[in-house]
């Protein structure tokens, strides 16, 4: 009995302070639109830019709610890049050079795998170089398959960029002959070289809207200050672009800081253009680890070179998308915004990749408003928000510790040998 009456009292203090669902817990609310022409167990939803405004920065709070009250298990989906790689073996042979051409050869062998990157190694430091390159399966018919490559090395004190990755059409050449223009630099040193096909499915980007706060030139480094329209925006990328016909920038990205530092940099790269009429090369792009701030700094670091015009920068991130059953009662609420809500866990996730993904619904979502149920939460722990519930159970805890012990008082007075 005794243990009977304590654990009763442990599984009403313990399921008063759990925290299941609660509407009053949540700001803002949308409902989900289903299609009317599809028919489908399941149904998805794209994470929209406003959803993130009203949204924890985690996507922690995301609560699906139908029509009954219960709660929608759902998994989310980011449409990120993916890549695939597949070395080949490969020698070096035939190295040779002149006052302005380094070439060399590399054999994969009889019968190869399909190929269409090459990654070379060098230390050498502070060049850019353009470079062609054939095939062929004999060494004695070879044809052009890239025309237009660069490779090139940016090393200071304390950064190095480098750019040595020559990628081709997919090809089962056995040989492969690069030809390396060195600007009468003499041979450019190669230590090493890798043969691969890399498969690349790109990733499915959501383009971010933003304004510039502020812009300005400082020492070399010419710098511009974004904020988005949005709060929470997951951007992964930056495309940066200019008028200009050939340049090279070291670029570094920056989010707020603190007092101390105002600026924190949380990613770097290089862009370049080379358009000099024979072998045009470009990249714009700098990839970084998504990060959910309200505002970005990108600072381009010209050198002893003017700062480019027309600079124009493009912000993105990976399309994401939530998977959730759609046969129960409409309709569809889509909860956000409450701060102590922590990530749920749903058995979704694990079977998700079962499921039938042909004939999903696509859902949208209506106007997310305002939950008028919202109440502020309290923060005090559950026992002080409840104190009469409190002071009911610590008496009912006194009043049960006093009947046992004068139950046990009782049976101690009697003696030995008397049964309880």
């Amino acid at each position: 009995m005794r243990k009977s009456a304590i654990f009763l009292i442990f599984t009403l203090v313990v399921s008063g302070l759990r925290a299941d669902f609660s509407v009053n817990n949540w700001k803002s609310v949308g409902i989900i639109i289903f299609p009317p022409s599809v028919k489908s167990d399941y149904g998805k939803l794209l994470l929209t830019p406003e959803i993130y405004d009203a949204s924890e920065k985690s996507l922690a709070d995301a609560r699906i709610i139908n029509g009954e009250g219960g709660e929608v298990p759902y998994t989310l989906l980011v449409l990120s890049e993916k890549r695939k790689t597949d070395y080949l073996s490969a020698k070096i042979l035939d190295f040779g050079c002149t006052s302005s051409e380094t070439s060399f050869d590399l054999y994969m062998g009889e019968g190869v795998a399909a190929h269409n990157r090459i990654k070379l190694q060098t230390p050498a430091e502070n060049f850019a170089y353009s470079l062609w390159l054939e095939s062929s399966n004999d060494k004695k018919k070879w044809k052009i398959i890239k025309k237009n490559g660069w490779l090139f090395d940016v090393t200071t004190d304390d950064y190095r960029s480098q750019h040595l990755q020559i990628s081709y059409p997919d090809s089962t050449a056995n040989y492969l002959r690069v030809h390396i223009k060195t600007k009468d630099a003499g041979a450019l040193q190669i230590t090493g070289a890798e043969v691969f096909r890399e498969t690349v499915m790109p990733a499915q980007e959501i383009k971010y809207g933003y304004t510039v706060e502020s812009t300005g030139v400082k020492d070399g480094v010419s710098w511009m200050e974004l904020k988005f329209d949005y709060k929470n925006i997951p951007v992964s990328r930056l495309y940066l672009t200019a008028a200009d016909k050939n340049y090279q920038r070291h670029v570094k990205i920056m989010i707020p800081g603190d007092k101390d530092k105002p600026w924190r940099q949380i990613a770097e790269g290089t862009v370049w253009k080379f358009d000099t009429g024979r072998y045009p090369d470009e990249n714009s792009r700098i990839d970084f680890n998504e990060t959910d701030v309200s505002k970005l700094r990108v600072e381009i670091h010209n050198g002893d070179n003017a700062p480019l015009k027309n600079t124009q920068i493009t912000a993105c991130g990976a399309r994401k998308e939530i998977y959730f059953p759609g046969g129960g009662a409409k309709p569809y609420k889509l909860f956000l915004g409450n701060t102590n809500a922590r990530h749920p866990g749903y058995d979704m996730a694990s079977f998700f990749k079962h499921i039938d993904k042909a004939n999903i619904m696509d859902c949208g979502l209506g106007v997310i408003k305002e939950n008028k149920l919202f109440a502020p939460d309290d923060p005090r722990p559950w026992l002080e928000k409840h104190p009469l519930v409190f002071r009911a159970i610590l008496i009912a805890v006194c009043l049960l510790l006093g009947f046992i012990f004068l139950r046990r008082s009782s049976e101690i007075a009697k003696g030995p040998g008397v049964e309880s």
